[in-house]
């Protein structure tokens, strides 16, 4: 499975975080609008993503619940047959419930910076380090560690849980 260390928070000024993020990877973002079908899943995540009603892709990842940068480890799947394949995995697993955002996607190197705009929930960004084969786990952390200084979070506004877990604590 590839891997990833990713973090996620809350964030207060949304134009000013797209600044930050356009200084930092000199590209304009791409605009995706995703829909996340969560499924349970006894040992990690499953979900099936649906981006600007183009593409589909099938979701599985692991990852710890908690606020600072963690590692994760994923694979995705592209879905030929979305509905059917919604319909079996709601039939076989069961839906856990929908999330729906507008995501800016920055892209830097092996760095996605995500800025998101998720329905009932608000602003967030997420930043994902995508691990390369041969890179030590601490040299990975090291430079994660560097963008995140740059960022400038408060700890009180990481997320440590999905944006799933986060609607459901709102109902």
């Amino acid at each position: 499975m590839a891997k990833n260390i990713e973090m996620k928070a809350r964030i207060a000024d949304y134009q000013k975080t797209k600044q930050l993020f356009y200084q930092l990877t000199k590209v304009e973002p791409v605009i995706l609008n995703q829909r996340d079908t969560f499924y349970h899943c006894f040992f990690g995540r499953l979900k099936f993503r649906q981006i600007n009603d183009k593409e589909n892709e099938l979701i599985f990842y692991q990852r710890p619940d908690h606020s600072t940068a963690k590692l994760s480890n994923y694979k995705v799947w592209q879905i030929a047959q979305p509905k059917l394949l919604d319909w079996f995995l709601g039939m076989v697993l069961g839906r856990v419930g929908v999330v729906e955002k507008t995501r800016l996607l920055f892209l830097k190197d092996n760095v996605r910076f995500h800025l998101d705009h998720v329905k009932n929930l608000g602003d967030f960004v997420e930043l994902e380090y995508m691990v390369l084969d041969d890179e030590p786990l601490a040299q990975a952390q090291e430079k994660v560690d560097v963008i995140l200084k740059k960022l400038a979070i408060p700890d009180e506004d990481y997320v440590s849980i999905a944006y799933i877990d986060l609607l459901k604590q709102n109902k």
